[in-house]
């Protein structure tokens, strides 16, 4: 009976979707971004100083309301706002999904929010520090 139970519940558990799968694979329908957009790379380099200012800019420590809200301490979309938002935000800590978004979708959707999502117009950002905030939101997923 033991060895029942025991075979029973692993399988339950191998069965179930881990969280990181679960949260990892998003689908998403944020428009893209127009053309010349989408062709930008970001111009900065991620010196100390750029990833420094990006972290400011996520945690935002400098004005309202900051990316960690919603996208998390860790960028894994699981912020403190992140409960009540359909679609979810997006997991910044799951490389496969971030090396498909190129760095002028990501500025564009910054800039201009996401229509049909949380996720809001960051528009009084200047190009330096959207771009910085890129740099800082992209180490998620080298970890």
């Amino acid at each position: 009976m033991k060895k029942a139970v025991f075979i029973s519940i692993f399988l339950l558990a191998s069965a179930a979707p881990s969280f990181a799968d679960e949260t990892c694979s998003q689908v998403r329908n944020t428009p893209q971004a127009p053309k010349n957009f989408l062709a930008h790379k970001n111009p900065l380099k991620p010196t100390k100083k750029n990833l420094e200012e990006g972290r400011k800019l996520y945690y935002q420590e400098r004005k309202e309301l900051g990316c960690v809200q919603c996208h998390g301490e860790k960028g894994d979309g699981q912020g403190k706002m992140a409960p009540g938002l359909v679609p979810p935000p997006q997991n910044f800590s799951c490389a496969p999904a971030m090396n498909k978004i190129k760095d002028g979708q990501m500025f564009w959707i910054i800039q201009n929010g996401s229509a049909g999502t949380g996720m809001y117009t960051y528009a009084y950002l200047k190009d330096k520090e959207i771009w910085q905030l890129i740099l800082y939101i992209r180490q998620f997923s080298k970890k």
